[in-house]
């Protein structure tokens, strides 16, 4: 596979990041807005609340914008303490058909070769 096909199958690959900041006036709106002045689509958002910070965790949909820099971006701004990026997720794969692969593995023959007795 070439470099830029892998760096293509990478970039549609959905990102995901937890993000821990302050809880304060209007946080999350700043960082939901500069997510979204980037060009990023937020596909999912889980966030808690622990004493006087918030934790994040965003899953932007597939974009051939470097979410990297997001991050960095992310990190300026005034609440934010910590930007991680979490594993991403692939697109979603096709289930792979295990009657059939089993299927493959055993054959099966008449009775009449396994007794030796016609039927």
């Amino acid at each position: 596979m070439s470099d830029q096909s892998s760096a293509r199958s990478r970039a549609r690959a959905s990102t995901r990041f937890e993000i821990r900041m302050a809880d304060g006036e209007g946080a999350l709106i700043r960082t939901l807005g500069l997510i979204q002045r980037r060009g990023f689509t937020v596909g999912a958002l889980e966030m808690r609340t622990r004493g006087r910070q918030l934790r994040v965790k965003l899953e932007l949909a597939p974009s051939e914008r470097c979410p990297d820099v997001l991050a960095r971006q992310i990190m300026r701004l005034h609440d934010v303490d910590t930007v991680e990026r979490l594993k991403d997720r692939a697109a979603p794969r096709p289930r792979p058909q295990f009657g059939r692969a089993l299927a493959g593995l055993f054959t099966t023959r008449p009775r009449a070769a396994v007794d030796g007795a016609e039927a």
